[in-house]
């Protein structure tokens, strides 16, 4: 059995050689546990031909006394086995948990756009947990019975050797099984975690999204989308039900085939006195252990297939490769004036599909500049791009004159802040979320940073202020609430680069005039970028940049633009004819 020669040892290898004392003691106790297993049937030869042949009295006493003693000793390494393998199967959970999220945070944009976010959670939560389990369930006690097994073998061979063939014949036929399921059951554990990974995916999409799904009253479409991957599920697990219990009943059979014939042909040699009553017992005993550990090394090198296609999944993630600028050690980018250029900047998501066709144009500091243009036109991109979530195809990206891929990602985006269109809130208080990020948050700059954002007032009136829970994803607010609190958020952080990409959407007229009026004070000598398809939100910009198709087709003012500019006029028009239409 090849066990070292599957895909993932050589990760499996580094993390054992990090916990090497806890793989030292947990293999001395196996060890232990196996010698004392073995020893019994051998004290019991002895305790047998003493009876039978009246042997003297002390002499019974003492072997009594040793297997009394044997009996102290394997309590005590079963105990050490039980606890040490508990421990290192907890630790390498734990390990893979901590390297899996360290990872996952460094991963690119594009990733994660590729992905479900419940097969990304199910790698750190199913997959190791299948690890875990697996580690303390099977190969805990599969390697003492290995152990047992050629321990068995020796004795067996130098007390009565043509039984040793015998049992080794049987074992032959138990492996031979083996090799027959084990690519069944490497290929139902695939698919099993599979399913797995895509019942988390629907679960999390449905928790995420159940307001919108009540609001469609899609319960009952919902469910039957569940119960149909939850059923494939179980047949799945069936069918490796199915194997493990064909394995267990072959392997009995063989088994009591081999007692039997231990039994008449050990029977025989002792009426003929060429073996003594305890030399068969301990025959017996060792052919048992033979028999039934065999049994549980099979079970342990199945449960090493399941741990390897587990380990398989969270090791392809370990393997993606991290997000540009996050592992390299890149120098630091100083404290900047917030000055832009984007030169020729080219992009694409895939091949062959331009999101940006060599897009130019500069940003003084302290200004605040404008992007507008169609959906999908490529505004969202150039945000990106500015944060390097991506990196360009061709051209370049310029921060006060710097290259932005020659510095580190956190020291480029610690400089910058941004609010979204629909505002993530984490689970925590209104003080946490205004203060996200920061270690050691002050309460003082938290109100300060929310009474430039007009979120006090509000905030004050709420049961517990600033301390009050927001639910996950900020539940308990409404999306005003939410946004103002991520506009209090940018200001806490106090950046150098502001980009409010569609931050005033779920905010009214009344609402938005008061947020204007404390990003006035608050961006003085900012660099802000302002995406909005209301045009109203940015008409007093120092620049507006009108994009269509991935290309820049007009730069200029609200006034100059409306007069020279036609895709920026279409744009200015349409909803003026909207306004006239949803007040008529």
């Amino acid at each position: 059995m090849k066990i070292l020669n599957y895909p993932n040892w050589p990760h499996w290898k580094n993390i054992l050689t990090q916990y090497r004392a806890e793989v030292f003691v947990s293999i001395i106790c196996v060890f232990a546990c196996a010698l004392t297993n073995i020893l019994y049937p051998w004290l019991l030869k002895y305790i047998f031909d003493m009876i039978v042949e009246k042997a003297n009295i002390p002499a019974f006493l003492v072997i009594a006394l040793l297997m009394l003693a044997l009996y102290l000793v394997k309590g005590i390494f079963d105990y050490g086995k039980v606890y040490w393998w508990e421990l290192l199967a907890r630790k390498i959970a734990a390990h893979l948990r901590e390297k899996l999220f360290y990872h996952i945070q460094r991963l690119s944009l594009r990733y994660y756009e590729q992905r479900r976010t419940g097969e990304i959670m199910s790698s750190i939560t199913s997959d190791i947990g299948v690890v875990e389990n697996l580690i303390v369930d099977e190969l805990r006690e599969s390697s003492v019975s290995l152990l047992n097994v050629i321990g068995a073998f020796i004795f067996l061979i130098y007390i009565y050797w043509p039984f040793a063939f015998v049992s080794l014949f049987v074992s032959v036929l138990m492996i031979g099984s083996l090799r027959l399921l084990k690519l069944k059951v490497r290929k139902l554990t695939s698919e099993a975690q599979d399913k797995r990974a895509r019942l988390s995916a629907i679960l999390e999409e449905n928790i995420s999204g159940i307001q919108l799904i009540k609001a469609y009253s899609s319960e009952d479409y919902e469910t039957n989308r569940f119960n149909i991957v939850n059923d494939q599920v179980l047949r799945i697990s069936l069918s490796e039900v199915k194997l493990d219990t064909l394995a267990a009943v072959l392997m009995g059979f063989l088994a009591g085939l081999c007692l039997v014939f231990v039994l008449v042909f050990g029977g025989i040699e002792v009426i003929k006195a060429r073996l003594t009553l305890g030399t068969l017992v301990a025959l017996i005993l060792y052919m048992q252990v033979v028999n039934g550990h065999v049994h549980k090394v099979i079970k342990g090198y199945i449960a090493v297939q399941k741990i390897s296609v587990a380990g398989k999944r969270v090791f392809d993630v370990l393997s993606e490769e991290a997000e540009l600028g996050s592992v390299e050690k890149l120098a630091s980018l100083p404290l900047i004036k917030g000055e832009i250029e984007f030169k020729d900047v080219v992009f694409s998501y895939e091949k062959n599909a331009l999101a940006l066709k060599g897009i130019s144009f500069n940003a003084r500091a302290g200004e605040s500049v404008a992007l507008v243009g169609p959906n999908g036109a490529g505004k969202s991109t150039i945000i990106k791009l500015l944060f390097r979530f991506y990196d360009p195809d061709k051209g370049t990206i310029y921060i006060d004159g710097n290259d932005i891929r020659k510095f580190s990602h956190n020291s480029l985006r610690r400089q910058m802040a941004i609010v979204l269109q629909e505002n993530i809130l984490f689970s925590g208080s209104i003080s946490d979320n205004i203060a996200f990020g920061d270690s050691k948050p002050s309460y003082d700059r938290i109100v300060k940073a929310a009474q430039l954002a007009n979120a006090d007032d509000f905030i004050v009136k709420l049961p517990n202020s600033y301390n009050t829970y927001v639910g996950e994803r900020g539940i308990k607010l409404s999306g005003g609430q939410r946004q103002l609190i991520g506009i209090a958020r940018v200001m806490y952080r106090n950046p150098r680069i502001i980009v409010l990409d569609e931050a005033f959407s779920y905010l009214d007229a009344n609402s938005e005039a008061l947020i204007q009026e404390g990003l006035q004070n608050a961006i003085k000598e900012k660099t802000v970028f302002i995406i909005a398809h209301r045009l109203s939100t940015i008409i007093n910009s120092s620049k507006i940049i009108v994009i269509n198709n991935g290309e820049i087709v007009g730069v200029g003012s609200h006034h100059e633009l409306i007069q020279e500019n036609a895709d920026y006029k279409k744009l200015y028009q349409s909803q003026l004819q909207s306004l006239y239409t949803a007040s008529a």
